[in-house]
């Protein structure tokens, strides 16, 4: 048995799922949401990544492993997950959300704004994409535009 056949006995064992196919996809993202509800992210990333090994287009595993990477400050691997979501649904909102997000936190602001840009043209009416991206315009000092994100928002919800 090689370390790979071994990795996936312990891993089976420890899941208790009796065989891997693409079905077991979900029942890894289950175990992964319970793993992330406890705070357990790194146990949370390793059941994602396994359904994600088991269906490599199951975008919300993609995006959860995402969530539980930047929670434990591994922001590259969190925007390379919100970007493989992206490259396979270009119109899944909260994966441009939470890489902008990440990329606030790693003070890549023109970034950041492209991808709450982005989530104002998929949803202009949800006054957070506004408020995210005058954040991020605060950061680089272009005020006038961060007034008039925040102008969008009272325009929005008086």
């Amino acid at each position: 048995m090689n370390k790979n056949d071994e990795s996936l006995t312990e891993i089976k064992q420890f899941q208790n799922v009796p065989e891997l196919n693409s079905q077991d996809a979900i029942e890894f993202f289950n175990i992964g949401n319970i793993c992330y509800n406890k705070e357990e992210y790194q146990n949370a990333i390793d059941a994602y990544s396994t359904a994600i090994r088991l269906d490599d287009k199951y975008k919300n595993a993609y995006f959860k492993r995402g969530i539980a990477y930047y929670h434990i400050k591994e922001y590259q691997k969190a925007i390379d997950d919100f970007s493989e979501i992206i490259r396979l649904d270009d119109k899944y909102i909260n994966a441009y959300l939470n890489r902008g997000i990440t990329y606030i936190d790693i003070e890549e602001y023109q970034k950041a704004i492209d991808d709450f840009s982005e989530t104002i043209r998929l949803d202009d009416k949800d006054e957070m994409m506004y408020y995210n991206r005058g954040t991020a315009y605060i950061y680089i000092e272009e005020y006038q535009k961060a007034i008039d994100d925040f102008s969008e928002i009272i325009r929005l919800d008086d």
